[in-house]
C-alpha cells in the first residue's frame, strides 16, 4: 500500500503540474507566444515524466522480514530446459529456463535519512529470474538463462536513476540475489525474506529431495 500511495501522489503532483502546462498554453496573446509555448510544452513533458515514475513506483511492494515474496514451481524438463511458473501474489509468469540451478535477482529501493525516520519501509520488485550451468560448454550453449520480470516502460525506471545518480540522501538502490537452487522436475519453492537476505525453501518432496542431493 505505501508504494502505491507514494505513486499516487506523484501521479496527482503530475496531473497538477500538466494542469499548469496546458494552462500556459492556453491563456496568453501573441506576445511572447514562443516563450509561453516553450515553457508550456515543458511543463507539460515534465509532466509525462512524473506519470511515467509514478507508474514505475507503483510496482514495487513493501519489503517485510518473513513474508513471501513469491512462489515457483518448476514443470517437466528435456534436455536441462525447463518450463517454470513464478507467481509473485499478483501475477503468473510462465518462462523458460536452461540449467541445472536457477536463481533470482530483486531490486530494493531502501529508504535511509529522512525517509527511513518517517516510516518508510523498503520497497522491492523481482527483477529477473536466471539459471546456470555447472560445466561451461553447456553454459556458453544454452539460450534460456535469463528472464527479465521487469521491464520499464517508457523508458524511465526509478531503481536504475537512483543507481545511476548515487549518493542520494534518502534512497538508495541496491540488488539482492538468491544464490543458486537445484532446478529439478516438478520441484516447488517458496522465495522469502529473512534478516539475513532472501532464502527459498523447499515445500514439496521434489525440492526437499533437490536440496539434500545438492549439500551432499
Amino acid at each position: 500500500m505505501q508504494f502505491t500511495g507514494l505513486a499516487v501522489g506523484v501521479a496527482l503532483l503530475a496531473l497538477l503540474v500538466l494542469w499548469l502546462g496546458l494552462r500556459i498554453l492556453w491563456r496568453g496573446r501573441w506576445f511572447l507566444a514562443w516563450l509561453r509555448g516553450s515553457g508550456g510544452l515543458a511543463v507539460v513533458l515534465l509532466a509525462l515524466l512524473g506519470a511515467a515514475l509514478a507508474y514505475d513506483l507503483s510496482t514495487y511492494r513493501e519489503q517485510q522480514s518473513g513474508s513471501t515474496l513469491a512462489t515457483l514451481t518448476v514443470g517437466n524438463g528435456n534436455n536441462d530446459r525447463y518450463r517454470v511458473t513464478l507467481n509473485d501474489g499478483t501475477s503468473s509468469h510462465q518462462l523458460l529456463l536452461d540449467g541445472e540451478l536457477w536463481g533470482l535477482n530483486v531490486q530494493v529501493l531502501d529508504w535511509r535519512g529522512l525517509a527511513s525516520l518517517i516510516g518508510l519501509q523498503p520497497g522491492y520488485r523481482i527483477a529477473e529470474l536466471n539459471a546456470r550451468f555447472l560445466g561451461i560448454e553447456q553454459q556458453n550453449a544454452a539460450q534460456y538463462l535469463e528472464q527479465p520480470l521487469a521491464p520499464s516502460k517508457f523508458g524511465l525506471d526509478v531503481w536504475q536513476m537512483v543507481q545511476w545518480i548515487g549518493g542520494l540522501p534518502f534512497v538508495e538502490a541496491k540488488m539482492v540475489k538468491l544464490s543458486f537452487i537445484p532446478l529439478v522436475e516438478n520441484a516447488s519453492y517458496s522465495i522469502e525474506w529473512l534478516p539475513t537476505g532472501l532464502q527459498a525453501r523447499p515445500v514439496n518432496e521434489p525440492a526437499r529431495q533437490a536440496l539434500r542431493n545438492w549439500v551432499e
